[in-house]
């Protein structure tokens, strides 16, 4: 597993004002709660950094239909 790993190319991504804002932003829209505040800078870091995929075990939060849906309209609002 390790050595399939060590072959993925990535770039490491930073959180900058622009997640940030973005991320207040999901959780003023999305109904998201401030339990799900580093999801929503996950969710912001990866968006603004035009990332194809998150990974992630948080099925809760994360992958689920309803944040999807809601972090798809604050995004599309954002220009993202």
């Amino acid at each position: 597993m390790r050595s399939t790993l060590a072959n993925i190319k990535y770039e490491e991504v930073k959180h900058n004002i622009e997640s940030e804002n973005l991320s207040e932003k999901y959780l003023k829209g999305c109904g998201l709660s401030q339990k799900s505040k580093n999801d929503a800078s996950h969710i912001a870091v990866a968006t603004v950094n035009s990332c194809n995929a998150i990974v992630s075990w948080n099925f809760k939060h994360m992958v689920n239909l309803r944040a999807i849906t809601a972090v798809d309209a604050v995004n599309i609002k954002e220009g993202y």
